[in-house]
């Protein structure tokens, strides 16, 4: 549609991938305090991508005002997150575990999670914390333990992990298996490793039916 005397612009703004975006929040943040003519907004690839027409010398104080509205949303979303070392989390689990799990079931719970150099940041409520650290313990020291199908490498011990810890009944022997008879386990040397990424293939395998209104979380 021809809008005389005004211009297409297109802009994209990262959004970090820790951060769970209340999508209609920030539209309607930014709808109710720019003005301009928005003909797109959507959040796509981590990224909000906004079309708009306006004026040419209106354009720069447009995009500042938006960016300025993102920026404090973001701001907002990262006072919430709560920082745990690696030792908060050892003790927590009453012994050492992987991270990565730990992230992937907070976001499955609906919460911010993030690696840091050092530990995990996160706006779950501590107990929510102790209490995935405390069964992911338990699940690590089922693995070590497991005697007829151990030596999983680090990425395969990720995988099973949060399989065990949405699915308790289920035997770590019996999913390598399953993952056996799909091409996706290998053994190398004495260890028994996945082919591919683990995050895809649990993804694509085991969250679909899991809390799915939180999936995009961990599958985007």
């Amino acid at each position: 549609m021809s809008r005389p005397g005004l211009k297409k612009n297109v802009i994209r703004i990262k959004i970090p991938r820790e951060l769970s975006i209340e999508k209609s929040e920030l539209i309607s943040k930014i709808l109710d305090n720019v003005k301009a003519v928005f003909t797109s907004i959507k959040i796509e690839n981590n990224a909000l991508r906004i079309e708009f027409y306006s004026h040419d010398y209106m354009r720069k104080e447009i995009v500042a005002s938006i960016r300025n509205i993102v920026s404090q949303y973001i701001r907002e979303a990262e006072k919430n997150l709560l920082f745990y070392s690696v030792n908060d989390i050892t003790d927590m689990a009453k012994r050492t575990i992987q991270l990565d799990p730990l992230i992937v079931l907070l976001r499955l719970g609906g919460y911010n999670a993030s690696r840091t150099r050092n530990g995990v940041e996160t706006d779950a409520p501590r107990e929510t914390v102790e209490e995935i650290s405390r069964r992911l313990g338990l699940i690590y020291d089922l693995l070590e333990g497991e005697t007829s199908c151990n030596h999983f490498s680090r990425s395969l011990k990720s995988l099973l992990a949060i399989i065990l810890y949405n699915h308790p009944d289920k035997n770590p022997c019996d999913i390598v298996r399953e993952l056996e008879n799909k091409g996706l386990v290998y053994m190398s040397g004495e260890k028994r490793r996945l082919k591919g990424d683990w995050k895809r293939i649990l993804c694509k395998l085991y969250l679909i039916p899991v809390q799915s209104s939180n999936f995009s979380k961990v599958c985007r």
